[in-house]
């Protein structure tokens, strides 16, 4: 996939139906994604959801206006009910914090995204290749008159984008969605366990239904970052501050 496909992703196929928030009576799915959203201030507005009845298991998020989580039946019917929260709070959390191009892109992807954003309003001291123009034309053309006049007065922020190192920018972005669903769902046991189930998914590797091994919580990256954010102070006044509990 380009990175054009990735920033503009197609139209969502008609196949999967109706934006779940229009549909009546409205499924289950639909309120536990409601009351997510609710403790995160995103408007039903701002994102439609979809189910795939095929088999795959999969969680989609596409840079959509607004944005759109997917979701398959399978990967609904392989989850509890808390879990299901778990996995709702990780990818609302990319819609809250309007990141939901940065979780479809590589680091090289983001870099080069950057640049081009940024060459909005600094002008490039290189030339760029054909396809880039056309990119920047279209992330221009993305942006509205609003966040354009403010952006355009910004030169703090486009010398920080500049110095950003686009790995650990989506590192703590997937830290950061992991931490809130613990803080939703509560449960280290299961945060720890669903990372490595959504881990397995997003390398295309076959999930189950069962607690993760001692050897797969060693080797997840993100398992160690929700154990100290579990043991911190941080962790326990964060909840009490925020109320933060779907029960």
């Amino acid at each position: 996939m380009t990175l054009s496909k990735k920033t503009y992703p197609p139209f969502i196929d008609k196949a999967w139906g109706k934006h779940l928030g229009y549909q009546q009576p409205q499924p289950p799915v639909w309120y536990y994604t409601n009351k997510v959203m609710r403790l995160l201030g995103i408007k039903e507005k701002q994102m439609y959801m979809y189910i795939k009845s095929d088999e795959t298991t999969e969680v989609i998020l596409e840079n959509t206006s607004p944005a759109s989580l997917i979701i398959s039946q399978r990967m609904l019917d392989l989850c509890t009910e808390t879990e299901l929260n778990f996995v709702l709070a990780k990818y609302l959390f990319y819609i809250s914090q309007r990141q939901t191009l940065a979780l479809k892109m590589t680091p090289e992807d983001l870099e080069v995204y950057f640049k081009l954003l940024r060459s909005c309003f600094v002008p490039l001291t290189e030339e760029i290749s054909p396809d880039a123009k056309a990119l920047q034309k279209q992330i221009q053309k993305g942006l509205s008159w609003s966040v354009s006049g403010t952006l355009k007065t910004r030169n703090d922020l486009w010398d920080a984008v500049s110095q950003i190192n686009t790995a650990t920018y989506l590192k703590c972005l997937e830290y950061s969605s992991n931490r809130l669903a613990l803080l939703v769902t509560d449960s280290l046991d299961l945060a720890m366990n669903m990372i490595v189930r959504l881990d397995k998914l997003s390398k295309g590797e076959p999930i189950e239904k069962r607690p993760a091994t001692l050897k797969e919580l060693q080797e997840c990256d993100g398992v160690s970052d929700i154990l100290y954010f579990n043991m911190s102070d941080q962790y326990s006044k964060i909840r009490k501050l925020c109320g933060l509990s779907i029960d």
